[in-house]
Formats: structure tokens, sequence, C-alpha cells
């Protein structure tokens, strides 16, 4: 049987990855469709045994070769100015542009993109004869959704797999800063049309409602037949199961709209493998681990890359308060930037505050970590499950999860002062040595196997099984 993987993030690449790997050894003819970032991704896991497809051509790449890494140094390169000294390209100012000509330049340009691609792949995803395909979200919009709607259309099952979850008023938060994602009485007409035909794609927020896409690239995909049904509600439009973590996290869904009947119940696959890579980590970074400190993880939030804070200036003046409980006390400090963020912007941070600078191995980091500092991130689900104290600054930039609220190792503050005065006193009230590698046992974290050992076991019983009978 033919599988696919589609994925989209690090992690979910690391887990489809694993996944390839079992598939093949049970017999089954699996595949990777990456671009040149995920290829990249892939060859640093050392999964140079895969059938990797390239996202454009639909052509088994050579992860051996050093030309996968050449498009990621590419767009390095292109932005090796500093972030404040950079103007916002042409593209980005048609995009928050409101006037009507802009978006009927958008909304062509969207076009081709969709053509572009619906004419690269009109023989070779048909001839791939995919059963299977596991995707990280059934909402893509544009090119990746007109692969979801090839591979649907060719007959195959979507799976979307539960890596990195978020939930409504996240995605809505982080939109809402974004003029030509609101819909308002003076809107332009493309939003005022797409609001009548095509509801489903608002969100009521705080009193406002919010576009999932730019009305121009909503209205490509529904000129040209792609256009997810509802991508608001998590595997709304396409998926034909969605496998979720815990029961809470299908409650939450079921109440949004979300079909019980796609609904599979595996645990936290983003905790698989966390105690090895813990391992790892402590063996890449010796000196860090010999100090007998308590370990604080800031996870950065990336609010100028989302438009929460539109001036790096006063973003800077948020992440001194962010650090200031820890300024004068004798910590480890590690910070981990989200996977848009460029690390160029932030090394400042290891001269200001003696800080390591990673980027990815979250899951790891919190594993190791005493205290872990987060902005309304789905992440802090990980550390509550594996017992790791979480202080949330959300609510001060007007972040609210339902989901993250329920969680009891999860502290949320509105106010810089609160989140100073409880993060000074557990930090006295921490154990010398601090908890740690040394102190983290593998059957602290025997639930990690379960939900990849449940996962495997939906795949085999239920989702080849279905397709094999069909």
């Amino acid at each position: 049987m033919k599988v696919l993987f589609v994925p989209s993030t690090n992690p979910s690449t690391k887990l489809m990855s694993a996944l390839a790997a079992w598939l093949s050894s049970r017999g089954h003819e699996s595949a990777l469709v990456a671009n040149p970032a995920q290829q990249s991704y892939l060859r640093s896991l050392g999964a140079l045994g895969h059938q990797v497809l390239d996202f454009k051509t639909m052509q088994t790449v050579d992860l051996g070769t050093s030309q996968v890494c050449s498009a990621v140094e590419s767009a390095q390169r292109s932005l090796a100015a500093p972030a404040d000294q950079r103007g916002p390209s042409m593209m980005v100012r048609l995009n928050q542009s409101t006037h009507s000509f802009s978006i009927a330049i958008l909304v062509l340009y969207w076009m081709l993109q969709i053509l572009r691609f619906r004419w690269l792949w009109r023989h070779c995803v048909a001839g791939l004869g995919c059963q299977v395909a596991f995707v990280w979200g059934d909402n893509a919009g544009t090119t990746n959704g007109e692969l979801l709607n090839y591979l649907k259309a060719g007959g195959a099952r979507l799976v979307h797999l539960p890596v990195a979850l978020s939930d409504q008023k996240i995605i809505a938060r982080l939109r809402v800063g974004v003029d030509v994602l609101r819909l308002r009485p003076g809107s332009a007409w493309l939003s005022r049309m797409l609001a009548r035909f095509f509801p489903d794609q608002l969100f009521d927020f705080e009193g406002h409602n919010i576009f999932y896409f730019h009305p121009a690239e909503a209205l490509a995909m529904a000129l040209l037949g792609v256009l997810p049904a509802r991508p608001w509600v998590l595997g709304g439009s396409r998926a034909d199961y969605v496998c979720l973590p815990d029961s809470a996290q299908r409650d939450y869904w079921l109440r949004r709209g979300l079909e019980d009947s796609k609904v599979r119940l595996v645990g936290n696959l983003d905790l698989q493998n966390v105690t090895q890579d813990m391992v790892r980590l402590s063996c890449s970074y010796p000196d860090l681990f010999e100090q007998q400190l308590p370990l604080v993880l800031i996870n950065m939030p990336n609010l100028v890359e989302h438009n929460v804070i539109q001036d790096w200036k006063l973003f800077w003046d948020e992440v001194r308060k962010i650090f200031a409980p820890f300024a004068n006390n004798q910590v480890t400090m590690v910070t981990n930037l989200h996977p848009k963020s460029r690390l160029a912007d932030y090394e400042s941070l290891t001269q200001t505050y003696g800080c390591l600078l990673t980027q990815g191995d979250i899951g790891a980091w919190i594993g190791l970590a005493d205290l872990y500092v987060s902005v309304c991130s789905t992440t802090e689900i990980i550390a509550n499950d594996m017992g790791v104290p979480v202080l949330d600054l959300g609510p001060i930039y007007g972040f609210d999860s339902e989901v993250l609220n329920a969680l009891p190792n999860v502290a949320f503050f509105s106010f810089y002062e609160d989140y100073e005065r409880d993060a000074k006193a557990l930090l006295q009230k921490m154990c010398k040595p601090p908890r740690r590698l040394g102190q983290v046992s593998e059957s602290s974290f025997d639930s990690q196997i379960k939900p990849y050992e449940k996962l495997k076991h939906l795949i085999e019983t239920e989702i080849l099984l279905k397709c094999t009978n069909n």
C-alpha cells in the first residue's frame, strides 16, 4: 500500500519520518512530501533512507547531496540584515493593503500560484497511487490545499496528526491585529462578499469578525475550488480521521463543530522520544548541565512576527520584563525561539542575559527545565504532562485558551508585577540540586510510549485495513 506523509513543522516532520520508517518495515511503500527546509531537517535527523519527494515536482530527492540546503541558505542570505533595518517587501505591502486594486492583484497572484501547481501536478500526483496521506492540518490554503484536494480526488484518506495543536482564540488573537483580516463596515467589497457567501471563513473574536485567510487568497481558492470549507475547525475541511491527544481536546473541538466520527484519541505524541532527546541534549551541552543551578526555559514569544507588537523597540521593552525575575538570581537560562523566528534577530539575548539560544527540541528542553515561561503556547501541555511548573504571560497580551486554562501546572498572569513576584518565590523553593536529568527516570515518561503505540495500532487495525477493504 502507498502511504504519503505531508509534514509542515519540524515536530510533524520528525513524527512522520518515524512513522514512514515503521510502515516501510511493515512492507508498506511510503514517501514524505517535503519542501527544501523540511528536506534539510530530515537530513539533520539522519533520515537518509526515506523516499522524499520534492514538494514542487513530486520527484525523488537525494538527501545525501548538499543541494538540499541550497534554497534554505539562499533565503537566509537574503534576510541577512537585522529585522529592524529590513523594509517590507512588495508582497508584504500588498497583503497589508485594503485598496481594491491591491486586492485584485493579489487574487490574480494566488490564482496563478494554484494553477501553476495544478499544471505541475496534473500527472505526477495521480501517478503516486496514494491510498493514505498523513497531514499536519487539513485546512491548508493555496498550494498545500491544492495537493490535499488532489489526494482526496484520487481516493486517498487523510489523517490529521496531533502535533503542535492550537485553539481558535489563539489563532484569532494572532490575526486580529491585521487590518485586512478584520471585517468592518468600511471593509473592501471583496471582504463583504466573502462574508456573505462563505460565512464559515469568519470567526467572532471579542466583537471582531476575523478571516482565517487573506480575502484575496480566499477568493482565489474559492474560484478554483480549493477553499477549505471550515478552516477554523480542526479537521473540519478535508480530514477523514483527526487524531487528538485526550478527551479535553476532543470535547473542545466537538463543541466547535468537529464530527465525532472522525475523532481518534492517541495521546500526546509531542512526548514521543523525549527522554532520548533529553539525554542527547545533556551530552551536547555538558558545561551547561554541570552547573548545579535551576534551569529556566523561556519560550520566546514571536510577538513582532505575528503583529501583536508592531515595533521592535517596544518588543525589547517587553523582553526585559520577561527576564527581570532572573536577572539577579543564580539560574541557568535557556531561550527557545519559535520556528518562524530568525536566530540573528535574537542573538543579543546571549550577551545581555547570558542565556543559551536554541531553536527546536522544545519537548526535550521542557523536560530538562525546572521552570517554563511561555505566552499561551500549546507546548505548555507538554510541560504540564511532565510536571514542570509553567508561568503563562498570555493574558498580558490578550491571549486566552480554554484548553490551557484547564491545566493544573500552569499559572496565568495579567500583570508583570505578579509574574516577577511569583517567579522569584518559585526559584527560592526549588531544591538544590534541581530535579533535571539526573533525577528524571525513564519510568517518568512511560506515557510517551503509549501514544505512539496507540497510533500505530490505529493505523494497522483501522486506517490501513479500511483502505485495503475498499
